[in-house]
């Protein structure tokens, strides 16, 4: 037997390290949406998607607040108004450290604005 190791992976190989890569990034929260690249502290691919539906469902809307990169989050049906970023946000899910549908829809927004989620 040789020693010697094939410094080229073959195809499996290969597609086992993009998986792999994948999946780092998206535990890191950046994942691609409907043909963004979204950069989504703290969310996985799927918990975004099904958030974001609900968001949209509810009618949640963003306003920009006088700080970039925050939003004052609410909805038609209620009073309540919640201030978000794509890290935190003022509503009980957000406090308690959860992914929230405000945090996935200011994700969202600045990805499609292209507006950076994060300083450098």
């Amino acid at each position: 037997m040789s020693a010697f190791k094939n410094p080229q992976p073959n195809a499996l190989e290969a597609v086992l390290l993009d998986a792999l890569d994948s999946r780092r990034a998206a535990s890191k929260g950046t994942f691609g949406f409907h043909g963004y690249l979204v950069d989504a502290p703290g969310f996985d691919a799927e918990t975004f998607a099904r958030l974001i539906k609900r968001a949209l469902d509810e009618g949640v809307c963003l306003t920009p607040s006088a700080r970039p990169g925050e939003f004052r989050a609410m909805r038609p049906s209620s009073p309540m108004t919640y201030h978000t970023t794509p890290t935190r946000c003022t509503c009980w899910a957000g406090q308690l450290g959860r992914p929230c549908k405000h945090r996935a829809l200011a994700c969202l927004l600045l990805a499609v604005t292209g507006t950076p989620s994060r300083g450098p």
